[in-house]
This record gives structure tokens, sequence and C-alpha cells, in this order.
């Protein structure tokens, strides 16, 4: 499953598993899974997610600390 939720120290965080992503859409299609869990939390969110394997195509990084709409 790419968009899981772990337990550490007692806290949750939500984990997305970008690993071995082959294109943008299967990358894309994690990021609509995340934007649907993070809507219906009430409160913070911890979240960590794993690039590793992912092809970056020039320009393509994602950009951190933005706010999803």
């Amino acid at each position: 499953m790419r968009v899981t939720w772990l337990s550490h120290k007692g806290k949750k965080v939500l984990f997305l598993n970008y690993f071995g992503c082959k294109n943008a859409e299967e990358m894309i299609e994690v990021l609509h899974k995340e934007a649907e869990t993070l809507r219906v939390q009430t409160s913070k969110v911890l979240v960590m997610a794993d690039f590793s394997k992912f092809p970056f195509i020039k320009g393509s990084r994602p950009r951190t600390g933005q706010k999803l709409s």
C-alpha cells in the first residue's frame, strides 16, 4: 500500500511510499490518496515520504512545505 499509517513513539505518521514509481501518473495517484487522507484529519499530521528509486526528471521534483488545497 502506498499510503499508510505508522506509529512512532506513540505518534501517528502518514507514510507515503513513492518508492519505485515509474512515471508521473503513479506519483500523482499517491498524491491524490494522500490528499484524500489528510482532508479528513482534524489535527496536525506528521508525514514521511520515500522517494527512493524515483526517476526524477529535471524540474519535476516536488516542492516541500506546499499546502494542498
